[in-house]
């Protein structure tokens, strides 16, 4: 089996080479599945990475989250302990450059706790379909995703769904992966 590094690499470069068009409408597609999920139906409190580089856009997906009255929470990486908190937005605009270069809530946004919240939305690199994810290798979602009750879906292109992703004892398995083509 492939080491993790290596993935990440070929994976980057192989979502950063998808068509702007193709991704356009995948993202699209992938919006529309989002929204039809029973989870997110019944969720109030949803956790949403905000996309970066290549990723499968989810600024329209945290704008519809807040536009149906939920409560739209943003992660925001805390390099020096790697772990994330997150916070609660109310609009798209509350959102600053932070770590990594990643948009993250700015100062003021009121702390939600992973207790409160029903639904994450994770990114990755690339996913299998047994929801295993491979990840950017800093450990931030596994290590937030460890004790998580709630649901948790990852968004793909189709291009980075693979047969298997390698795995680790740290590793935390998703509930469902969307894609343009899969749910």
């Amino acid at each position: 089996m492939r080491d993790k590094k290596s993935l990440r690499a070929e994976y980057k470069a192989v979502r950063d080479s998808i068509d702007t068009a193709v991704r356009n409408n995948q993202d699209a597609i992938i919006f529309q599945k989002f929204f039809e999920l029973k989870e997110y139906k019944r969720a109030n409190t949803i956790f949403v990475y905000v996309s970066f580089g290549s990723e499968v856009e989810t600024k329209r997906i945290i704008e519809k989250i807040i536009s149906d009255g939920k409560c739209a929470v943003i992660p925001k990486c805390d390099k020096k302990n790697h772990t994330m908190h997150t916070f609660k937005i109310d609009c798209l605009g509350q959102l600053k450059k932070g770590a990594y270069g990643i948009e993250e809530p700015c100062e003021g946004c009121a702390e939600v706790f992973k207790e409160q919240i029903d639904l994450a939305v994770v990114p990755g690199l690339c996913f299998d379909l047994k929801g295993n994810r491979l990840g950017y290798g800093g450990g931030y979602y596994d290590r937030f995703l460890a004790d998580f009750k709630g649901f948790t879906v990852g968004l793909s292109y189709n291009e980075c769904i693979v047969d298997i992703v390698p795995t680790d004892e740290y590793d935390c398995r998703l509930d469902l992966i969307i894609s343009a083509d899969g749910v």
